[in-house]
């Protein structure tokens, strides 16, 4: 993540969640994040949230946590 010129797309081939990051200022990063219970025709929550570089390492572990416990179906 230190190594960014600008975003990062993370985007599920199942489309439950799409994750963008984009380097606003030095160690500030705005994440923008689509989220949808049924892809294409469930409901999409959607928002964004700044976050300090160094807190992503702990974002990324949650969202392993949330994954594990609730794993998506196929």
């Amino acid at each position: 993540m230190y190594g960014l010129d600008k975003t990062a797309v993370f985007d599920g081939v199942m489309g439950y969640l799409e994750l963008e990051f984009e380097v606003k200022y030095e160690g500030f990063a705005e994440i923008k994040v689509k989220a949808c219970d049924v892809p294409g025709i469930g409901s999409e929550l959607t928002f964004k949230m700044n976050i300090h570089l160094s807190d992503i390492n702990e974002l990324v572990l949650q969202l392993d946590s949330i994954l594990n416990r609730y794993p998506l179906l196929n």
